[in-house]
């Protein structure tokens, strides 16, 4: 199968359409949420006990957890690598000319 001519221009617009589709769809996991506060503020003593701080932020507010997930924003290494997986896709079907 042969591919399709497209200009450079086009072949940026694309990719950077998919790109951007994937950044506006993409959610942290709550795993990662949990994991990320762990990272950040280790432990919280809540009288003699010893807590996650990503577990207990989720069992003690769920919604400020849940809120704290959609403001996170998506990590620029998985921006990159989504970027280099689109093009490599776009490579098999256009043949970008000037």
């Amino acid at each position: 199968m042969s591919k399709k001519i497209i200009s450079e221009e086009k072949f940026d617009e694309l990719v950077e359409s998919k790109v951007e589709d994937f950044i506006n769809n993409w959610e942290m996991s709550e795993d990662d949420y949990e994991e990320l506060l762990d990272e950040l503020y280790g432990d919280v003593q809540i009288g003699s006990y010893s807590y996650s701080s990503g577990r207990a932020l989720k069992e003690i507010d769920p919604i400020a957890f849940r809120c704290g997930i959609s403001e996170e924003e998506c990590p620029e290494h998985e921006i990159d690598e989504k970027r280099d997986e689109v093009i490599e896709e776009l490579e098999e079907i256009y043949k970008v000319e000037n």
